[in-house]
């Protein structure tokens, strides 16, 4: 694979065609040279991208195209924020804004009175779609509660 013309493809066609700062260009190409590096190839120090107690991002071995295609399909269906560089907490909080997201716009289907209709059929409308949306919704309470303590501990140990 020409590893040098693909990154300069990336960094500089691509992408780098984008950024007028001489700064920034070298920016990019430092994120590059980081991402990007021989070092990926080093056949003496297997390189890992992050580890989780649950995976380890790593270049797949090259064999064959089943070979890769089994590769993708062992990763996990749902990264984790440590994949990117985040801290654990950008999931709880990601979560957490979805949650309220779902919640304030429940709420603003919800009839503010004076239309036309009768509300107990609004109230019922609503209450379909709402379990509707939990019967479609994989919600594993063990991993909830899990979370949920963990939040708590956190909250308890770095007061704010």
């Amino acid at each position: 694979m020409p590893w040098r013309s693909l990154k300069y493809l990336i960094g500089e066609a691509m992408y780098g065609g984008r950024v007028t700062d001489d700064y920034d260009r070298r920016t990019l190409i430092t994120y590059l040279d980081e991402y990007m590096g021989d070092f990926l190839f080093d056949k003496n120090k297997e390189f890992i991208f992050a580890k989780t107690h649950l995976y380890s991002y790593r270049l797949p071995e090259f064999a064959d195209k089943e070979q890769m295609m089994k590769s993708l399909s062992d990763l996990l269906p749902n990264d984790s924020p440590l994949a990117f560089g985040l801290n654990p907490n950008a999931e709880i909080t990601y979560y957490t804004n979805d949650a309220n997201n779902l919640w304030i716009n429940s709420l603003m289907m919800q009839s503010l009175g004076g239309g036309s209709g009768n509300s107990a059929e609004q109230d019922n409308y609503i209450s379909n779609i709402a379990d509707d949306i939990l019967k479609k919704s994989d919600f594993e309470e063990d991993v909830i509660k899990l979370r949920t303590d963990a939040i708590e501990r956190n909250k308890t140990l770095n007061p704010s």
